[in-house]
């Protein structure tokens, strides 16, 4: 199993995560760009303020997203689930998932047609999962490529010692059967 570990190393390293919180304003929603930007700096310093009025973490932003972000996860209190380094469209949004400290609030990212402020929930860094993590999946992986050996191995013995009688080929092995094209058949 070590073995097989080694010799597949590579399927078992995972890329950096952060799990993340997001205010955003789409601009199409306002007559210019500036209003669309007083709008999200509006929002920061909102949670900024009553950030520190309640000192649960987090509160604060859930509650400024639920009223009025326009992002996808807004109902949610603007929370996201676990995003890869570089599966983000937005370059610099990316950037500052893996930049910024946990729990730091960033400055206003410009993704084209909306202005965020995020904040990194939690961060797991690129890794590799240990053999002991693992090892089952290992155990149960070998199992099945000697089962499928197996199994061609003995189809392969049926095949051979098969003897198959038609009134079209005669009496043939079933490899010879399977290996003749129609047009090679002689009638008796």
């Amino acid at each position: 199993m070590i073995e097989y570990y080694r010799a597949h190393v590579a399927d078992y390293d995972f890329p950096s995560q952060a799990r993340w919180e997001e205010l955003m304003v789409r601009k199409n929603r306002f007559k210019d760009e500036a209003a669309a930007y007083a709008e999200i700096a509006e929002m920061g310093n909102n949670v900024w303020q009553t950030g520190t009025q309640k000192p649960v973490r987090g509160a604060a932003f859930a509650e400024i997203a639920k009223k009025k972000s326009d992002g996808f996860t807004a109902k949610d209190g603007g929370v996201r689930d676990w995003t890869t380094k570089g599966a983000l469209q937005c370059k610099a949004m990316d950037e500052a998932l893996f930049t910024l400290q946990v729990g730091q609030m960033s400055t206003i990212i410009d993704s084209g047609p909306a202005f965020h402020i995020i904040r990194v929930l939690e961060r797991k860094d690129a890794g590799r999962k240990a053999f002991t993590d693992v090892q089952a999946d290992i155990r149960d992986r070998l199992k099945e490529k000697r089962y499928q050996k197996e199994a061609v191995k003995y189809l392969t013995k049926l095949r051979s010692d098969a003897r198959i009688w038609t009134v079209f080929t005669g009496n043939v092995s079933a490899e010879v059967l399977l290996g003749r094209k129609p047009e090679d058949t002689q009638q008796r």
